[in-house]
């Protein structure tokens, strides 16, 4: 594997869109690979983590400054942010203000990408959801996503009331 330089990690302007780096995904494993040399594997997590908290929001960012493990970065925003039992307005809610913080970065997203990656941020519980919401479509629109996600919180929660009726 290529040796990151110093100079790399340091040639990007704290204002510029975080650059694609291949294979960075790797340090999201707990372990180290065997064929990584310890010192790229530090830098990679170093620039893994500084990637995150470039697409926080400073009171986001602040409670994981010091955390220098990309693993245990990802882990901890899950826990804070990803809550399990969220229902589905606060989520498109919460989607959209992320979708909002794009795009005063000047980054625009197509409506068939913003429905793609809304159905992507879904909780697991949803999942047979997303794939009814797939099937057998061409094209696919954001605002069609919201509504149906929104007529199944409706639904849900009209059962739950009659359930307890």
């Amino acid at each position: 594997m290529e040796s990151l330089s110093e100079e790399s990690l340091s040639e990007a302007s704290p204002f510029a869109a975080p650059p694609f780096v291949p294979d960075l995904d790797i340090v999201l494993e707990e372990e180290k690979p065997e064929d990584i040399y310890e010192k790229d594997w530090v830098r990679l997590n170093v620039k893994a983590c500084g990637m995150i908290r470039s697409c926080l929001c400073r009171e986001q960012k602040y409670p994981f400054m010091k955390e220098m493990s990309t693993n245990k970065l990802w882990k901890a925003l899950e826990n804070k942010y990803m809550k399990r039992s969220t229902n589905i307005n606060s989520h498109i809610d919460t989607f959209n203000k992320l979708i909002a913080d794009f795009l005063n970065l000047d980054q625009t997203f197509k409506d068939e990408h913003k429905a793609m990656l809304l159905i992507g941020s879904l909780p697991d519980e949803l999942d047979h959801l997303s794939i009814t919401l797939l099937h057998g479509k061409e094209k696919l629109s954001f605002k069609e996503v919201c509504s149906a996600l929104s007529n199944h919180e409706i639904r849900k929660k009209d059962q739950k009331e009659n359930r307890d009726e």
